[in-house]
């Protein structure tokens, strides 16, 4: 498993894959399906299966269906819960995105803006290039690369 959960916790539930489900169904603003689980917790999904199963059977997960109409699970204790809110956070991009759109927005001041620049307005001034001399290309490499067989210069009209 990749996901790296406090040893304190794992010793205190049993297993990292209890905890990971666990973790994920408190999470959840929704019930989750036991596939969604085990793709949240990047867990095996029989393991993730058999805890579902015993953690149920214990009373800890009630079953609720989902939006989609499956069958799903939430965790049942409110502190069970809220512990694993505290310690172990696990979302669902969809969960982010209501956690994102439930935050309050922050206000920008004018300051904050960057004004609009209109570059139409500037036209390019070659006498204020300090080195002009750097941004030309000499003719030798132009020779090189055409020897080479490699693209040369964009200007169609230097001689080589």
């Amino acid at each position: 498993m990749t996901i790296g959960v406090d040893p304190g916790i794992v010793t205190l539930f049993g297993g990292e894959t209890k905890v990971l489900t666990l973790a994920a169904l408190s999470s959840a603003s929704q019930p989750l399906t036991g596939y969604r689980v085990t793709k949240l917790t990047k867990a095996q999904p029989t393991k993730v299966y058999d805890e579902i199963r015993r953690l149920a059977k214990a009373g800890f997960l009630t079953e609720r269906l989902t939006p989609g109409g499956r069958q799903g699970w939430i965790v049942s204790d409110p502190d069970l819960r809220s512990l694993f809110r505290r310690r172990v956070r696990l979302l669902w991009n969809e969960d982010w995105s209501k956690t994102l759109d439930e935050a309050p927005k922050l206000k920008r001041s004018g300051s904050d803006r960057v004004p609009k620049l209109d570059v139409t307005r500037y036209r390019p001034n070659r006498s204020s290039v300090p080195n002009p001399k750097e941004f030309v290309r000499p003719l030798s490499k132009d020779g090189a690369l055409a020897s080479a067989g490699l693209r040369t210069s964009r200007r169609g009209n230097r001689k080589l």
